[in-house]
């Protein structure tokens, strides 16, 4: 898989000028997430992350993206990285099934997703994209 910078990625003449996607995945340092980061990286889109300020990415390492550091229970954190993208796919997700029916798991899957919805409409996201998690079938 190509794993080029944005400048080390030659356009043909004609799209040089075009403007790159800009796009926002949170949970862009989980598994799925790393790697869809990696996947619009090599078709030249410019990548930001909103990953939790605990975490250690270290799946993403040398990557050219842009990283926001928040939590998606606090909206306010949400808000300072949403703005000036285009497409928001939401990849955060809390994946325990043990405990079952857990209140924090609840509130990250269900508020969280609230939260970041919110955040998107209000800055007039042109596509959301919801990846579920196997939590659903859980409840």
């Amino acid at each position: 898989m190509l794993n080029r910078s944005k400048k080390d990625f030659h356009l043909p003449k004609h799209y040089r000028n075009l403007t790159l996607m800009k796009v926002l995945i949170t949970g862009g340092d989980g598994m799925l997430g790393s790697n869809l980061v990696r996947i619009l990286i090599g078709q030249n889109y410019d990548v930001s992350v909103f990953i939790h300020p605990s975490s250690k990415s270290t799946t993403l390492d040398g990557l050219n993206i842009t990283k926001y550091y928040g939590c998606i229970l606090q909206k306010d954190t949400i808000d300072k990285a949403v703005p000036g993208h285009d497409i928001i796919i939401h990849a955060a997700a809390a994946t325990d099934v043990w405990p079952a029916r857990s209140e924090k798991v609840r509130r990250i899957n269900i508020e969280g997703t609230e939260n970041i919805i919110a955040s998107a409409l209000e800055n007039k996201i042109k596509r959301f994209i919801y990846i579920g998690s196997g939590w659903l079938w859980m409840q």
